[in-house]
């Protein structure tokens, strides 16, 4: 683990309802984020770019994933479909029928050849890629079912749902190999770890529990959150866990030692999503208070991994930065609860934060079955974003294109330059205006919602 603490680097806002779902691109350029407003947004990772949004379902988005190689984006709906999108400013996309009920998850196997969901009509579905064909249904589970997913193997799958049971499938012979009954509530998300010998899931009882699948016994077990826990999702390097709950917190976990590193509280209510990043140098939350955050993990990850890209803008790499595209928490939503609140600029945006961390020594709410000796050292921290403007610089080759030296070929590329520089500053301008339509949009509906209440 790294010395520093999480760290939130950027907000985003272009939701309408609750956000249930984040995920981000392979090659970190996109994170997608879907919710109760039947949309799915595809924010960029260049701050000057305005985000995109993906219109074509008819109820709320509950799950987003990218295929492994980037270049599909699967959404799941309450209206029964399954879609598989380009991601791009195209938004072409192809629908998958075969569920009777809203569909909760989908996931894409480790090789890509197969796409696994899961249903309120009890039932966990596999689809063959690329043909996009139904392949078969997996069938035991007694009520809606809320997560499902491939083992890294591919040879087995792990789902669970209200019926309270987490359910180990072979893929091949469509059986279920273990069911699990440790949980005393509905099952929001199971996963496999990387190493493909555990299995980790959360639930409304506000535990994370772990099973080894070659023992089928429980290893570890944490009493999470103050409230149901809505999502987890597992670090690159699987020694950490990130989980989110309706208590409004995020919270890291080091499952090597069985202890919480980190409490962050910036969002304003339930919080139903949060994804680590594939180099696990960023991981991103979503909830009720309709806000994206995009937080930097300060975890210790694969050294052959490393970001592909930098969510801060271009002009300030180690700057804490966002772009005026983004919009803001309110100023009294950080009253006495958050320990940090973020200054204002040019777009009068602010975010707030409070990030805890406990080491070593595990807290009353903590109760894995597995847990590291020790004392205890307790240390708190803070973050914060600030707006601003963020303005790409001009290249030498643009900045000399009058040079009486340069050749032909050089002038026509300082030409491009100038073009895509002013290109860059239109997008930035238009997304200005945008935020300032939401806002006004904003302003208007408090004003009406106001007025119909004192007229009844």
């Amino acid at each position: 683990m790294s010395d520093a603490n999480p760290i939130l680097e950027r907000t985003f806002k272009g939701h309408k309802k609750t956000i249930f779902t984040v995920a981000f691109s392979p090659n970190l350029k996109l994170l997608a984020s879907g919710g109760g407003d039947d949309g799915i947004m595809l924010w960029n990772c260049k701050p000057q770019l305005r985000g995109l949004r993906l219109l074509g379902h008819k109820g709320a988005v509950t799950d987003l994933k990218f295929s492994p190689d980037g270049n599909i984006l699967a959404s799941a709906s309450k209206d029964t479909t399954v879609r598989l999108w380009v991601p791009s400013a195209k938004a072409e996309s192809t629908v998958l029928k075969g569920h009777n009920g809203g569909v909760r998850s989908v996931n894409f196997s480790p090789n890509q050849d197969r796409l696994i969901t899961a249903s309120d009509d009890k039932t966990v579905k596999i689809w063959t890629l690329p043909a996009k064909r139904f392949e078969c249904s997996l069938q035991g589970h007694t009520n809606w079912v809320r997560s499902a997913n491939f083992s890294p193997s591919c040879m087995n799958a792990v789902s669970g749902g209200d019926d309270k049971t987490v359910k180990l499938w072979d893929v091949t012979t469509h059986h279920v190999i273990h069911t699990f009954y440790d949980h005393s509530d509905a099952i929001s998300k199971v996963m496999f770890h990387h190493d493909g010998n555990s299995i980790i899931s959360c639930g409304a009882d506000k535990r994370i529990n772990m099973w080894d699948t070659r023992s089928n016994e429980l290893i570890q077990h944490y009493v999470a959150h103050d409230d149901a826990v809505n999502s987890i999702s597992l670090h690159q390097s699987g020694n950490y866990l990130l989980s989110c709950g309706k208590d409004s917190k995020l919270k890291v976990w080091d499952i090597r030692e069985g202890r919480l590193l980190y409490t962050l509280e910036g969002h304003k209510s339930a919080v139903h999503a949060a994804e680590f990043s594939p180099c696990g140098h960023y991981f991103a939350s979503g909830g009720a208070d309709e806000l994206v955050m995009l937080w930097k993990s300060n975890l210790i990850s694969n050294p052959r991994s490393e970001p592909a890209v930098s969510w801060l803008p271009a002009n300030n790499p180690s700057s804490r930065e966002v772009a005026a595209i983004e919009l803001e928490r309110p100023k009294s939503a950080s009253a006495g609860r958050l320990s940090a609140s973020s200054s204002l600029a040019a777009a009068k945006l602010s975010a707030s934060v409070k990030v805890s961390t406990d080491d070593m020594k595990l807290k009353p709410s903590l109760s894995p079955v597995r847990q590291a000796p020790g004392g205890g050292i307790k240390r708190g921290g803070s973050a914060s974003a600030v707006a601003a403007e963020s303005r790409p610089e001009k290249t030498q080759a643009a900045s000399s294109s009058n040079s009486k030296s340069e050749t032909p070929v050089a002038a026509e590329s300082s030409a491009l330059e100038q073009i895509l520089f002013q290109l860059n500053a239109i997008n930035q301008h238009l997304g200005i205006l945008e935020q300032r339509m939401t806002n006004a949009e904003d302003k208007v509906s408090a004003m009406l919602k106001s007025n119909s209440k004192s007229n009844a």
